[in-house]
């Protein structure tokens, strides 16, 4: 039998996934890369490193996300007004808990993705900063 051919009711093996291609992280960059994700002081990392493409990557998506992360953040806060006025301010708290949760679970994912090595896309941010 020709080994590219099955039998009737067994499934063709599948190739493995390819794993993420990762890059090597510097000593004197590790620091930068983790200020890419704190914050205002992603700003940093971009403005003085000039020789890793990669350190500069991940400063732009950090700015990207501080930048997202504050405006999810106002549009809470109107949202927890208008639940105010409603009399749902409990939801108010449940909402903050999940916000927070969830921009910390991500931020984490990206600060040790950095430092593996890898470009880990935070969906929709990584597309807003790609286009700066």
């Amino acid at each position: 039998m020709d080994p590219s051919q099955t039998p009737a009711g067994v499934p063709a093996p599948t190739p493995a996934p390819a794993a993420p291609a990762t890059e090597t992280v510097r000593d004197q960059d590790k620091m930068m890369l983790f200020l890419a994700y704190f914050g205002i002081f992603s700003i940093v990392p971009y403005m003085v490193i000039k020789d890793s493409d990669y350190v500069r990557w991940h400063a732009k998506q950090g700015m990207t996300f501080c930048g997202a992360a504050f405006g999810l953040w106002v549009c809470f806060w109107i949202f927890s007004f208008v639940l105010h006025f409603l009399h749902l301010w409990f939801l108010t708290s449940l909402l903050g808990f999940a916000l927070t949760a969830g921009l910390f679970v991500i931020w984490i994912i990206a600060v040790i993705k950095a430092f593996q090595g890898e470009r880990w896309r935070i969906p929709i941010v990584a597309d807003i900063a790609d286009m700066w």
